[in-house]
């Protein structure tokens, strides 16, 4: 992830090669992702003819709501299309629930999540939420389940048909699991009694 001094982003997915066809690459400015504001303007220096930046801001905020969602949407849109991962999957009455990737960003983490529909019927989604769970479920005394709402929702489907799938990503704020703590991702059936339940450590 990249932010240039005038707030435009990117972002690419490095990976290790041992040689190289292309050392240099140029990037156009239609590959930007968004754009974001800085808190304050740059200061600069002059130096006689040149003018130079004095301190590069280390933290950039976006200012509105309007461009928060867009900058969401426009990195979720990115990342839907690139990334392949799977870290963990559940299957239940022929549903697949995939949990594909976690990406952290600044202060969000976006949780790409994938639906496919095997069965017979028509899943109308009731919710999908995010719980961090910390115990163990049969001893409910020790059994603590707190949601993690999302601040934005891309993708997300009211309804899988029979044979088909759908990807989505959850942006949430960003958290940490403790030593004990895992993470789980609850689907659930509207009108329906289907539900599914993804632990990730």
């Amino acid at each position: 992830m990249v932010v240039t001094s005038n707030g435009s982003i990117y972002s690419y997915a490095l990976a290790y090669r041992k040689a190289l066809d292309t050392v240099n690459y140029f990037v156009n400015t239609d590959e930007s992702i968004g754009m974001e504001k800085p808190l304050r303007p740059f200061p600069f220096v002059n130096i006689g003819t040149k003018t130079i930046e004095k301190k590069v801001l280390s933290k950039i905020t976006i200012d509105t709501l309007k461009n928060r969602e867009e900058y969401f949407s426009r990195f979720s849109s990115y990342h839907m299309k690139r990334n392949q991962n799977s870290l963990k999957r559940k299957r239940k009455n022929g549903l697949v629930l995939r949990l594909k990737d976690f990406i952290y960003d600044r202060t969000e983490v976006y949780a790409l999540i994938e639906i496919k529909n095997k069965s017979g019927i028509d899943f109308e989604l009731d919710y999908l939420k995010l719980f961090k769970v910390n115990g163990n479920k049969r001893r409910k005394s020790s059994f603590q389940k707190k949601e993690i709402r999302p601040i934005y929702k891309h993708n997300l489907p009211e309804i899988i048909r029979v044979g088909g799938s759908q990807s989505f990503i959850l942006t949430v704020p960003k958290f940490t699991l403790g030593d004990k703590e895992k993470l789980l991702l609850e689907l659930k059936e509207y009108h329906g009694n289907r539900l599914l339940q993804l632990v990730h450590d």
